[in-house]
């Protein structure tokens, strides 16, 4: 029961940070207007976008710092440490907005970024201590249905209440931890899982499969996360006007429901019967076709199968990992994280590259919409190709990603 109680500490812990990073995107036209007296309209977009671009660099490298102190001094102090960045981060970023200094605004949404990156890999690390082998998807599962929950209402009342939000998250990690360190939980039959003899041809094959599960979490991710920026200018060029800014967020809302109302499905699939490898497969799958059925204008397929693909991942590849970790597991999830914010960070130059390139007749406006998608359907049908890789070392490390021992060589 203890672990159950503590997970709804750690669901709101994370709440607030997942409210804070969409902040600017659902305010852009309230902020765009506030900004108007002070300096040119056309300039607006090149700093706004300041706000996701210093997010993501900034977090090609910063995780791996607090990833490594996790490793050495443990989970409870990055998860308050995070919480304390956030808190930092988001109020620079409020006085930023109402100082109208870019500045200011761009160091808050880097000490934010900071903090969230860290957080999401500690808390799947906590996770992995109190759900492992029976739970530990559907743990995660729980946590993703309520972090995306909430609606933006106004400039001055969004922003204040998302710092409201990081606070009470605060409050939630010291009272988490406060349980934790009275009254330890502790369930880490995984450590004990591939303790035994294993041949260097074994251990070399599981740093493969390392690799590859970063490598496709950052392509599906990226896919989807990218998606969801330039969402609603998507939709609307799409649809030929016929859907608005207002409906086109409603839309991706209805997408991150149906994220969060199935992962803890699929999670406590996952942890009651595996077949982790098989839910990669699909999640690549649904991922590439998703980002082809837009083109084809159907929004219904297009939002299950790419809300689905997003809990896949999660469910299978990012749960999946923690079973071929043996220590530094701090660090290695910061290195896909960092992977993540690389991925991120590159997109929209292969986006500016294609339209440099571009043959095709249309308005510029129209070109980033068009390439970025092209970028993205690429992106989903090359997370097929590794995901079939996944499936290969899993099944020849005898269905590691489900938590199951290696068998030696000699047996």
């Amino acid at each position: 029961m203890q672990r159950w109680i503590l997970l709804l500490f750690y669901v709101q812990v994370m709440m607030g940070g997942s409210y804070c990073f969409d902040v600017p995107a659902s305010l852009y036209k309230t902020l765009r207007a506030h900004f108007s007296d002070s300096m040119d309209e056309e300039l607006f977009p090149i700093y706004f976008s300041g706000l996701y671009t210093f997010y993501s660099i900034a977090n090609t490298f910063l995780p791996l710092i607090t990833g490594q102190i996790l490793d050495k001094f443990g989970s409870s102090l990055i998860l308050c440490s995070g919480c304390v960045l956030m808190i930092m981060g988001q109020y620079l970023l409020i006085k930023g907005i109402f100082m109208k200094n870019w500045m200011v605004m761009y160091i808050g949404r880097i000490l934010l970024g900071w903090g969230q990156e860290t957080q999401y890999f500690t808390i799947s690390i906590i996770f992995s201590d109190l759900f492992n082998i029976d739970h530990f998807s559907l743990g995660l599962g729980v946590n993703q249905l309520f972090i995306k929950r909430i609606e933006m209402y106004g400039l001055e009342f969004t922003l204040n209440i998302g710092l409201y939000f990081l606070i009470f998250g605060f409050i939630c990690a010291l009272i988490a931890t406060f349980i934790n360190y009275f009254h330890p939980y502790q369930y880490n039959q995984y450590k004990l899982l591939n303790n035994g003899q294993i041949s260097r041809q074994q251990i070399k094959k599981k740093n493969i499969l390392y690799w590859l599960l970063g490598l496709f979490q950052t392509v599906v991710a990226v896919s989807i996360i990218t998606f969801a920026g330039i969402s609603v200018g998507f939709l609307e060029w799409l649809s030929k006007g016929e859907i608005n800014e207002q409906q086109a967020g409603q839309m991706m809302a209805i997408m991150w429901l149906v994220c969060g109302l199935s992962s803890p499905l699929i999670g406590l699939f996952n942890d009651s019967y595996g077949q982790r490898a098989n839910t990669v497969i699909l999640c690549s799958i649904f991922c590439a076709f998703s980002h082809l059925s837009i083109l084809q204008y159907n929004l219904i397929i297009f939002i299950v199968l790419l809300g689905l693909s997003y809990t896949m991942t999660l469910s299978g590849a990012w749960a999946g990992t923690i079973y071929i970790l043996d220590e530094q597991q701090g660090k290695s999830y910061a290195i896909f994280v960092c992977m993540f914010n690389i991925g991120l960070s590159i997109i929209p130059f292969l986006v500016g590259l294609l339209i440099s390139y571009s043959f095709i007749c249309i308005t510029s406006y129209y070109k980033t919409f068009l390439y970025s998608q092209i970028v993205l359907i690429t992106l989903g049908f090359s997370s097929i190709i590794i995901s079939i890789f996944i499936k290969k070392y899993d099944r020849q490390l005898n269905q590691i990603l489900d938590g199951h021992r290696m068998k030696n060589e000699n047996e």
